[in-house]
């Protein structure tokens, strides 16, 4: 997880919500509405978060209502999205021009209107090269497994691989990086469906939203994190000890404060009914 060199072999395995979905929206929604929204500072993980998680990135869609609701909210509150995927990447999919964006794990981040900027230093692009290379020799052996390439990081996709192939790719994937697993010139990160090789420096998304926090727009506010993955873990444990985390679905070791909601639709609900509360009831379509 956060800062480590090595290999845990756990995934967040994806896990069908159960029926107690709307337990759990209300939940949120009376714990959002007693803390007052315009007290709110809002972190969201994108990907399994504000949309559902798709085959490929390039192939989610953002909902209309997401939209609208993100839209509205970050014309009254501060909002950051807080993703695995470049900076640049989210603002072409997102196409909001009032949100804060936070990338690659918390690498880099741009404010509204801004370009991107590095929060934590970069890996020379010559070593994520040899990276890339040295997973693109395993994936291209295994049906469905593919390769991206982040910048300062790269990422071992499986989503599309054959159940039965998928631990013998994690086994190669392995051992083409242990190299620079042993002189600890990597970290290894894991998620849903992926495998991510980045810089070994101790970051995370928590690190970055605790910085993000002494940033004067979301300074003396109430933080709020919805995520659903390990790769969410280190800001939910963060934000679970001063506001309110949120965890959507099922993830291993959520902090036992977390309150759960069943899936990107439900988080979608919450929002909705967020902007209803700060804009009244005309909010379509929620």
């Amino acid at each position: 997880m956060r800062g480590r060199i090595g290999v845990s072999m756990k995934y967040s395995w994806e896990r069908p919500a159960d029926d107690k979905s709307s337990a759990g929206t209300a939940s949120v929604r009376a714990r959002l509405a007693a803390i007052g929204l315009s007290r709110l500072v809002l972190f969201l993980d994108f990907d399994g978060t504000i949309v559902p998680i798709g085959a490929r990135p390039e192939d989610v869609r953002i909902s209309e209502v997401m939209t609208e609701a993100l839209d509205k909210l970050g014309r009254r509150l501060p909002i950051a999205v807080v993703s695995g995927r470049p900076v640049n990447d989210l603002r072409r999919v997102m196409g909001l021009k009032h949100i804060h964006y936070v990338g690659l794990h918390g690498f880099s981040y741009a404010t509204p209107g801004k370009r991107p900027s590095w929060l934590a230093p970069r890996p020379p692009r010559r070593m994520v090269r040899k990276w890339k290379k040295a997973l693109e020799a395993v994936a291209e052996k295994v049906r469905g497994a593919w390769v991206e390439d982040k910048g300062i990081a790269v990422a071992l996709h499986d989503r599309q691989v054959a159940t039965g192939n998928r631990r013998r790719l994690r086994r190669q994937a392995l051992d083409a990086l242990q190299v620079w697993v042993r002189e600890k010139q990597i970290r290894l990160l894991r998620g849903k469906r992926i495998m991510e090789a980045l810089p070994p420096i101790d970051w995370d998304k928590g690190t970055a939203v605790m910085q993000l926090l002494q940033k004067p727009w979301a300074r003396s506010r109430v933080p709020v994190y919805f995520g659903d993955d390990i790769t969410d873990l280190p800001a939910l444990r963060r934000i679970a000890r001063s506001g309110l985390a949120i965890q959507v679905g099922s993830i291993p070791d959520a902090p036992k404060t977390c309150l759960r909601l069943a899936n990107s639709n439900a988080v979608e609900k919450v929002l909705c009914d967020m902007v209803k509360r700060l804009d009244g009831p005309a909010f379509r379509d929620c």
